[in-house]
């Protein structure tokens, strides 16, 4: 009753029953949230008054006549396309795209509401100041970085200021709030420097002292450095003349790169990796992509490790091998040919040193074996524990059987000769020059008559 005096109404209400009882710490009454006035009438005591709430006579044959209440739906739910292509199909549950247009003509332009701003990461004054001298110093760079160490006597104040800001941006603290401005610096200009190699050098060596910074999260800002990098790796022209500018230093610097960041935080990102090299393979087996870029995608994936080196780049040399001295038969321009002489160069070295690899594995575990053999006691060595280590491209693990070894190494040394004779036939004596122990490989293959 309180609260219906104070609220000066005459009529009592649920709420001002449940109220009250939320006052005196009891139980509120459930179901009752008629917010209606609820009428009271005397009952027919005289002594104390006594209220009770007024029902409603009802006649029977009314409550019989009255319709029956409508059956709630059952719960459903149906599917339909909202696109298809980009195209809305023109089905009822879709809004017509006409009448949306028509709607939007008729209706009148009315003032737009003030909108709230959005808040904005703001630097302090010193942080600005900071990020202003370093990009500062790393666009005013002008000599080419691999001619020069930061232990050089005649070195300019920009080249300078550059080795600086690099030992700075790899060590010092408190640098984690300007790391997002740090790589969308290094996205924007490695795409307005496609031609200057200089500058495109001093980025890299800018995300590299970002990355050798053990206090930045910088695996946060991948998915805008990575796009960068691999610019630097397969772009199709990264200077103004590939004759005399050194672009070749740059794609292997950033290979490096790239395999450094695989190390390093391919433990977080497991798909690092694998569309790294699926970018590089498909870059490298292009035939429409340019010289430059298959030296680049080379470069790539010679840095992911002999792993990828075995599975992925060695099957595909001889055939690309093939291509390319057709290529620059039939060519006279003196730029291609010089690309393309990179190109066979590497993929030379690169195959003798897998051939090299994999003769000393064969070799290291053909010892081991004959000497587990010929020992008494069955106990290794300590070279022998050294040599069982030396398994650069195989991780064959130890077998209790010694014949099961010599079938899997068998099959092993029968596939690395084929591999050999496979590239003898593209590289020639050139591939021979350059193996550690080509004997290892002649005496496998058997002579045959001419």
């Amino acid at each position: 009753m309180k609260f219906m005096k104070h609220g000066k109404r005459s009529k009592l209400s649920c709420e001002d029953v449940n109220h009250s009882l939320k006052l005196t710490t009891n139980e509120i009454f459930y179901g009752y949230g008629f917010r209606g006035p609820l009428n009271y009438i005397r009952c027919g005591v005289k002594e104390n008054e006594l209220f009770q709430i007024e029902d409603k006579e009802m006649d029977l044959k009314d409550v019989i006549a009255s319709p029956l209440p409508k059956c709630p739906r059952e719960t459903s739910f149906q599917v339909h396309w909202l696109a298809i292509d980009g195209n809305v199909p023109l089905i009822p549950q879709n809004v017509d795209p006409e009448d949306v247009k028509k709607r939007a003509e008729s209706t009148v332009p009315q003032a737009t509401p003030e909108s709230i701003p959005s808040v904005r990461h703001v630097l302090s004054p010193e942080m600005e100041l900071y990020f202003k001298k370093v990009t500062g110093a790393v666009l005013a760079v002008k000599v080419d970085l691999d001619e020069v160490t930061p232990q050089s006597d005649k070195l300019t104040p920009a080249t300078k200021a550059f080795f600086a800001v690099t030992r700075s941006l790899s060590a010092d603290l408190g640098l984690y709030q300007i790391v997002p401005y740090f790589a969308r610096f290094i996205s924007e200009n490695v795409g307005k420097s496609l031609r200057n190699v200089v500058r495109l050098k001093a980025l890299m060596r800018m995300t590299k002292a970002l990355l050798n910074n053990p206090n930045l999260a910088v695996e946060l800002y991948l998915h805008q450095l990575m796009p960068a990098i691999l610019t630097c790796i397969v772009g199709k022209q990264l200077c103004e003349d590939s004759l005399k500018d050194d672009h070749w230093s740059l794609r292997e610097y950033a290979a490096q790169l790239v395999a450094f960041i695989c190390d390093k935080y391919g433990k977080y990102f497991k798909d690092v990796q694998p569309r790294v090299v699926k970018t590089l393979l498909h870059s490298f087996l292009d035939p429409t992509k340019p010289l430059t870029t298959h030296y680049g995608a080379i470069k790539g994936l010679i840095g992911m490790g002999p792993r990828t080196i075995q599975l992925v780049l060695i099957p595909n040399v001889a055939g690309y091998i093939r291509l390319l001295d057709s290529k620059l038969k039939d060519t006279t321009d003196e730029r291609v040919k010089e690309e393309g002489k990179h190109c066979w160069d590497t993929l030379l070295s690169i195959s003798a040193y897998y051939l090299s690899t994999a003769a000393q594995y064969h070799k290291d575990i053909e010892q081991l074996l004959n000497t587990e053999a010929n020992s008494e006691n069955g106990k290794k060595t300590r070279r022998e524990k050294e040599a069982s280590k030396k398994r650069k491209l195989e991780h064959l693990e130890p077998a209790k059987d010694a014949t099961i070894h010599q079938t899997i190494i068998f099959h092993e040394l029968n596939a690395i000769t084929a591999r050999f004779e496979e590239l003898y036939k593209v590289f020639g004596e050139a591939l021979v020059a350059q193996i550690q122990d080509p004997s290892f490989y002649t005496r496998q293959i058997q002579p045959t008559e001419s």
